[in-house]
């Protein structure tokens, strides 16, 4: 059975980006959420978008850990990652 060669340096890098930017929307979407409230409207779909981000954030998180992970494997093994 063949291998498959991953760019998990390239991976990481990619998924710290993702992680970045979902931390970015999220402080958006806080910042609208108090504006809204502040001005007495609804914020529903704000918070439910708020959510969602937050979900993604956590899933990205965890694919950053098992990358890290399988780098710290790979390493251990004597294969470069």
């Amino acid at each position: 059975m063949a291998t498959t060669d991953w760019d998990w340096q390239g991976e990481l890098a990619a998924c710290k980006k993702r992680i970045f930017d979902f931390e970015v929307q999220i402080e958006v979407h806080k910042l609208e959420i108090n504006k809204l409230l502040k001005d007495s409207r609804d914020t529903a779909i704000v918070a439910h978008t708020l959510t969602i981000t937050q979900g993604n954030l956590k899933h990205a998180q965890e694919q950053k850990r098992f990358i890290e992970t399988k780098m710290a494997g790979d390493a251990g093994r004597g294969n470069p990652a």
